[in-house]
């Protein structure tokens, strides 16, 4: 494996990783000597082909030590997107936290609170097979932090002795769709929202670049398809692959069209919608 100015152990096969299971000895963590605190655990070293996609099994939190935040680091020789993921039951996920992790470069996601059961890492490859790769998580325990409203990245509080009112436990909610869905050329896909709150920020993740409208308009109540207005424009892609906006809405059933206006098909990475409470 290339050096680079961090440092795994190597693994049997000479790529960066360490032993698991992390429970025992010293010598099953890894500690990087780059600013990276705690110790880290090796999720995966096996590199990824074109676009193939490594999901964490979903792990219960709530152990006989809660485990309360996260934190995850890539390294790839190809650049990949990661993702931190939550969920109520283990089998619907939604993202909490994602980053673009870029080639021959450590990501690091940064401790991200969770509020769910069960979480996971995710990783997405990008268009060009691996040589190199590396998943890293560290765990936070027993902490108590509460998320507060108030943007994409809200800080987290220590809670007061005598607690805190429940308006200000309300917490931004992000939800995942389109997950790797394919849209042909000239064609066009729809999804429908229950709107949480009053406002949602809309982010758009493909697999390269490409040219693709996401488009909105609100479902009338008790109906399938009827539409209280014409769909306008939220993001034009022309020639990206990413792009993300805030709306504020009409309706609490926004509908989403995404428009492939190339010549080729779309593979998306993912569509992100965050609920602002």
């Amino acid at each position: 494996m290339a050096k680079h100015s961090f440092i795994f152990p190597l693994d049997a096969d000479s790529r960066a990783g360490a032993v698991k299971p992390f429970r025992e000895g010293d010598t099953d963590f890894v500690v990087p000597n780059m600013n990276v605190s705690g110790a880290a655990e090796l999720l995966t070293n096996l590199p990824l082909k074109a676009t193939e996609v490594y999901n964490q099994y979903g792990q219960d939190r709530l152990g006989d030590v809660l485990i309360s935040k996260v934190r995850g680091y890539a390294f790839a020789d190809k650049a990949g997107s990661l993702y931190v993921e939550e969920s109520d039951d283990g089998n619907s996920w939604s993202t909490v936290k994602s980053l673009d992790v870029s080639e021959n470069a450590l990501g690091d996601t940064g401790w991200v609170y969770l509020s769910k059961r069960y979480y996971r890492f995710r990783y997405v490859n990008g268009n060009l097979e691996q040589s190199d790769f590396a998943l890293y998580q560290s765990l936070g325990a027993g902490e108590q932090d509460v998320r507060v409203s108030g943007g994409l990245e809200s800080p987290s509080l220590e809670i007061p002795a005598d607690g805190l009112p429940v308006k200000a436990l309300k917490t931004n909610i992000t939800q995942s769709y389109l997950e790797e869905q394919t849209i042909k050329a000239g064609e066009s896909v729809y999804l429908n929202i229950d709107a949480l709150g009053t406002s949602i920020g809309i982010a758009i993740y493909l697999n390269g670049n490409a040219k693709l409208s996401v488009r909105m308009t609100y479902i009338i109540p008790e109906t399938s398809n009827y539409t209280l207005k014409g769909y306008e424009d939220v993001i034009v892609l022309d020639n990206g692959d990413r792009d993300a906006r805030r709306v504020e809405l009409l309706s609490s059933s926004p509908r989403l069209m995404l428009t492939n206006n190339g010549e080729t098909e779309v593979k998306v990475k993912n569509l992100v919608v965050t609920h602002f409470l």
